[in-house]
């Protein structure tokens, strides 16, 4: 969304505009796309939870959105208030990592091509770390256009915030260096969200494992 439409400023509009044009459907569908059950779920960079609707329905025991916007983050309280396996914190991805607690399902989604490489680093070696020892991590990140791509995914581009669109292969590059053992990649297209089409941008999805040779030590996922 533009900067004008943002989930600081106006979160509510911001949830709606995501739900009509922003892709919602879809994205919650690459959310569950590698879903296999897992209970614990940790979600970087949650917003309004416009993507945490997709575990509603899902036999999960505990849902944790992270994201450091107070303002989404009313706004997904809000939403999921009756709904207590649900939860929405502010707390910095450091202190996650102290407090030993792992999740066996850890998504990213739509955050790292907000910030720089550096950044985009430190938050994936704490994912890593969040990560439980028999468990997932899962990136979905749009990418930049390629040439042949069309209106619909050029008028999208232009109102994208994000200014570090990274390619499948530089994402693959940061996960790798963060101690994360790459599964899979694809390159699912997303639709505008009142349809399936057009096509409107084009995500990486990404499945990976950690590396218990890193300095993070597995534990249990959290309970």
């Amino acid at each position: 969304m533009s900067a004008l439409l943002s989930q600081t400023r106006f979160p509510r509009a911001w949830l709606l505009a995501q739900k009509l044009i922003g892709g919602t459907p879809d994205k919650k569908r690459l959310a569950l796309r590698h879903y296999t059950g897992q209970k614990h779920i940790l979600e970087i960079g949650c917003s309004v939870g416009n993507i945490a609707d997709a575990f509603v329905d899902e036999a999960i025991s505990t849902y944790t959105g992270i994201d450091i916007d107070e303002a989404a983050l009313g706004i997904a309280r809000s939403r999921f208030v009756d709904d207590d396996r649900f939860s929405f914190r502010s707390d910095p991805l450091e202190d996650l990592v102290a407090s030993e607690q792992r999740w066996d399902f850890v998504l990213i989604a739509g955050v790292l091509h907000h910030v720089d490489d550096g950044t985009a680093l430190d938050m994936i070696r704490c994912c890593a770390a969040l990560t439980a020892e028999d468990g997932l991590l899962v990136v979905s990140e749009p990418v930049p256009l390629r040439t042949g791509d069309g209106v619909a995914f050029r008028i999208i581009h232009g109102v994208e915030q994000g200014q570090f669109l990274r390619e499948t292969d530089e994402l693959v590059s940061l996960l790798e260096s963060s101690g994360l053992t790459v599964r899979e990649r694809e390159e699912p297209l997303i639709g505008p969200g009142i349809s399936p089409r057009p096509k409107m941008m084009r995500f990486a999805l990404i499945t990976a494992i950690p590396e218990r040779k890193n300095n993070y030590p597995g534990r249990t996922a959290a309970r």
